[in-house]
């Protein structure tokens, strides 16, 4: 079997996907010792990890809630923040790769800390089964995992304490859990290791067994046709993140395969075609960005696109009227610098730069953020498909002047940014600052939910900003303590969206893909959509023609409402 071929059953459409749900949720409700679950976002998940196969998901479900009685030292008393969680962490490192493989596979890395004192396998088995749970509350729709043991200081005290607890964890992951492992690999392994492996084969079917390999070379791990050096941890001898990066990165299930988000795209367009107040949108690629953006979720994308052109009448002020040509433009570029890093960080994220230039006479709040606006519609229009974004201010020369000239437009913005933009702010970050800055902080902290809210921190140094795990010190601008190019060289370049040589279709960001700079001003990127950005104020809802029901973003028209590849 080829490494694409278990990918093609998950390149399903929407309602199909919603029918097998349906079908699933109906079986449920006959079936009197199981639980009903209501969850459609989960049980979408689980059949998707079922391969689309209703009936294998029955006999999963089936398991999944019966083992958990049968075996209840690890699959109840579940505790994140149980000290034997906590000490599990410390004894085994189990990280996941937060990009898949080119063969669509997701990299499992464990490696233990050398100390049995601390391992327990109970708590290791119950800690690989709650990452395993986790995957599906984040509505990770991948199908395949490759598990990569660094078997470097493992001896024979952890074989023992593992050997009776084999069948148990076996019989868990095949009777009650849904992920394919397509690959067991083991990798500096001491030499006994073969004897262990001969042992833990016997509970296993021939077909999984043949799927172990103990790698006496890691070049030989590279091999392997589910792995992919770029997407493999530094520490396990690839060109990926490291292992604690893998292991504070939040998973996406943002490597979706072509066809997939062909099918999104059209399911946009149809919905777009049945709402009477917003206008149809031909550009499938701008539509495949705005997808991606939203991470592959349909029903976000739906409210959103619902938002982008609505908003345009509620705030004309800072969405209609943009001409990369006019003076307000220009002189919003003069008063406030905003540079986007040319390159992403280790967690996939790309750094805003904002600084004022401290003349606060040239300093129009409105033209300044249509001017944001404009760049991060540019960012669509170039196809750029990353998702999130970190924003650091360098205050050193805003004085009260600002925070007055800014305070009645800062929810406006905020309302723009959350109803009506895909971009995922992950951290906002200030350095710099003068004392009066925790109390603009704190007012721009009232119009925030609070979990934006708590991902906004002001730092007394630029040593405490390079210590948070969303900054890379090789992305940000020298100009703010980092590593990499000037401020002014971020805002004397675009970007590009295009692909490397070894991928074929550049519709999508992932393994292989690459970022690919042209020297020109940012402006020229405006100017370059100035055409665009005319034809925009004409782009927008009809509130007249709204359906009363969808004054209710609840209440957005379309087939699977509940329907999130997310």
């Amino acid at each position: 079997m080829s490494p694409a071929e278990p990918k093609k059953a998950t390149e399903t459409t929407p309602q199909r996907l919603e029918d097998g749900v349906q079908q699933l949720k109906v079986w449920l409700t006959k079936q009197p010792h199981l639980p009903n679950v209501d969850d459609e976002e989960w049980l979408a998940t689980f059949l998707c990890h079922c391969k689309l196969s209703v009936e294998k998901a029955k006999h999963k479900l089936d398991g999944y809630f019966s083992v958990r009685n049968k075996y209840p030292h690890i699959l109840k008393n579940r505790n994140p923040l149980d000290p034997e969680i906590t000490l599990a962490g410390k004894a085994c490192t189990i990280a996941i790769s937060s990009r898949l493989t080119a063969s669509g596979a997701r990299i499992f890395h464990f490696k233990a800390n050398g100390d049995p004192s601390m391992f327990d396998i109970d708590a290791q088995a119950k800690r690989v089964c709650m990452i395993i749970d986790a995957t599906y509350l984040e509505r990770d729709r991948h199908v395949n995992y490759a598990c990569v043991f660094d078997l470097r200081n493992i001896h024979y005290s952890y074989f023992l304490k593992t050997l009776t607890r084999f069948p148990q964890l076996i019989d868990i992951l095949l009777r009650g859990y849904t992920d394919r492992i397509v690959s067991f690999n083991g990798i500096n392994a001491p030499p006994w290791i073969g004897k262990v492996v001969s042992t833990f084969k016997k509970y296993l079917p021939q077909k999984i067994g043949n799927r172990i390999h103990i790698h006496e070379e890691v070049s030989k791990l590279l091999e392997c046709e589910w792995v992919d050096s770029e997407v493999l941890a530094k520490e396990f001898g690839g060109q990926g993140s490291s292992l604690d990066e893998y292991d504070a990165i939040p998973m996406n299930d943002t490597e979706a395969t072509p066809q997939r988000l062909k099918e999104g795209v059209q399911h946009l367009k149809e919905w777009l075609a049945k709402q009477p107040h917003l206008p149809n949108v031909d550009d499938e690629e701008w539509l495949a960005t705005f997808l991606c953006q939203c991470k592959l979720s349909l029903e976000k994308a739906k409210s959103k696109l619902d938002g982008y052109f609505s908003y345009r009448n509620k705030y004309p002020q800072l969405l209609k009227n943009r001409n990369p040509f006019s003076p307000e433009i220009a002189q919003a570029r003069k008063a406030y610098t905003l540079a986007a890093s040319r390159r992403l960080t280790k967690s996939s994220s790309r750094i805003l730069h904002f600084r004022p230039s401290g003349d606060t006479s040239i300093y129009d709040v409105d033209a300044v953020i249509k001017r944001m606006f404009m760049i991060v519609d540019a960012a669509y229009l170039e196809r750029d498909r990353h998702f999130n974004y970190v924003i650091v201010f360098d205050l050193r020369t805003t004085n009260y002047t600002y925070f007055l000239k800014s305070l009645h437009r800062i929810p406006h913005m905020v309302d723009i940014f959350l109803n009506a933009y895909t971009e995922r702010v992950v951290a906002f970050n200030v350095i710099n600052g003068p004392p009066v800055v925790n109390l603009i902080v704190n007012t721009f902290k009232k119009y925030l939910p609070e979990k934006l809210a708590e991902r906004v921190y002001v730092h007394e140094h630029v040593s405490d900003l390079l210590e948070c795990k969303w900054v890379d010190p090789d992305v940000l601008c020298e100009d703010f303590g980092g590593n990499g190019p000037s401020l002014k060289e971020y805002d004397g370049t675009r970007f590009l969206f295009t692909s490397s040589p070894r991928m074929t279709n550049p519709s999508l960001r992932g393994p292989g893909y690459a970022f690919v700079w042209v020297k020109t001003y940012t402006a020229s990127s405006l100017e370059k959509h100035a055409a665009w950005f005319a034809e925009q104020d004409f782009i927008c809802s009809n509130e007249e023609l709204r359906r009363r029901e969808d004054n209710n973003p609840d209440q957005l028209q379309g087939s699977f409402r509940k329907l999130e590849v997310d």
